[in-house]
């Protein structure tokens, strides 16, 4: 990552692009470029995928996937790419986490009062909310909700508001240890 001093340089000058993540490729590719740039790390790469779907598979990635070096893709792959091996497409993308519960909500299809609704809800009086209930012959229910998520499922129920969505990693690392791990 940039220092912030050049961040705001680079953003300022209109002469860089953001690095969605978003790449068109094909395996065969991504591991050529594994096998160039990072020798050692195709060859772990290449033992753990020669024992899946093997009796040996659990064995083999519990020894070697700890041994590989921790690195970005970016760094990896993309750093090492030639100029004529990559392409660059400048787009004007509406930005969304999809690493986030709430973020599901803005590809699935609302309801008349912005609530995005799976299985038996009745949602009196909610608005903005995405919830989803994965219980058959249960009816989750709310009233006067706003900007919520609810997910039920047969062993836990999960209520949040959308702006406390990032929290759920940091309090499921609380469980570790404790009664609650087996719902992990």
């Amino acid at each position: 990552r940039p220092s912030v001093e050049n961040a705001k340089k680079w953003f300022g000058s209109e002469s860089f692009v953001w690095n969605t993540g978003y790449f068109v490729t094909t395996p065969k590719f991504v591991l050529e470029q594994y096998a160039k740039q990072n020798p050692k790390m195709y060859l772990q790469l290449e033992e753990i995928e020669k024992a899946l779907d093997t009796d040996k598979e659990f064995s083999v990635l519990n020894a070697i996937y700890p041994e590989i070096e921790a690195t970005h893709f970016d760094n990896v792959v993309l750093e090492g790419l030639e100029k004529e091996q990559s392409v660059v497409l400048k787009t004007d993308f509406k930005w969304s986490d999809p690493g986030t519960l709430y973020a599901l909500k803005q590809f699935l299809q609302d309801d008349d009062k912005d609530n995005v609704l799976k299985g038996l809800v009745y949602p009196f009086e909610t608005t903005d909310s995405l919830v989803y209930n994965y219980v058959k012959n249960q009816v989750v229910t709310t009233i006067g909700l706003d900007g919520f998520v609810v997910v039920n499922t047969p062993d836990a129920v999960l209520v949040c508001h959308k702006d406390e969505i990032g929290k759920i990693k940091e309090m499921l690392k609380e469980w570790d240890g404790t009664e609650l791990e087996k719902f992990l």
